[in-house]
């Protein structure tokens, strides 16, 4: 039988919601079918067509560059990570669709080959940095997020006298909770938690 996935829901201070916008870099989970598109993935997750277009400057999936997302497919672990413009020449070269891409080192991000992935549903990991992350962390926290347990214990842990300030009431599967219990080591043991604030 598998357990179910605890619900942290958090109440926050309107204006220190960007205190919990580094969970991105880390990155959330997500469960999807298998073999989908990147580009559909990103739709599932909240992006829209015409934010991606003129946002998203930086794809990468598995640690390599993606120019098309409809032509990229994604597999159980895959990484998916997605950021503005970067600086300097490094932002040049990985820009989707540079003129210059043909001085990226020949890492193959993987996602071709999944596509007869044999498992139904996979969980891949999403990651937004800089501008991608102000723009669309705060809809996607009020919308819920599913992360790694050790990865939010560590976020409570190193980040604990930011983030206590913020935090105004706490529920964890509907009990409410000690504002102060997500920074309690034993608040939160399960692999996984689902995250909203709201």
């Amino acid at each position: 039988m598998i357990a179910a996935v605890p619900k942290l829901r958090l109440k926050v201070e309107a204006n220190l919601v960007k205190r919990f916008l580094a969970l991105f870099q880390q990155g959330f989970l997500l469960n999807v079918a298998a073999g989908l598109p990147l580009e559909e993935v990103l739709f599932l997750a909240g992006f829209s067509p015409g934010y991606l277009r003129t946002r998203v400057q930086t794809v990468f999936h598995n640690g390599g560059a993606v120019d098309d997302a409809r032509k990229e497919y994604i597999g159980s672990g895959s990484v998916i990570a997605l950021s503005a413009a970067l600086p300097g020449l490094a932002g040049a070269i990985f820009r989707q669709g540079s003129p210059i891409a043909s001085l990226r080192s020949r890492v193959d991000g993987g996602g071709r080959s999944t596509l007869f992935d044999e498992e139904r549903t996979v969980t891949v990991r999403l990651k937004l940095f800089n501008s991608v992350a102000e723009d669309m962390g705060p809809a996607l926290l009020a919308r819920g997020i599913l992360l790694e347990g050790a990865n939010l214990r560590d976020f409570f842990e190193t980040r604990c006298e930011l983030l206590k300030p913020a935090i105004l009431e706490a529920e964890l599967d509907g009990a409410v909770m000690d504002a102060e219990a997500p920074f309690k080591d034993c608040s939160i043991r399960s692999e996984q938690v689902f995250l909203v604030l709201g």
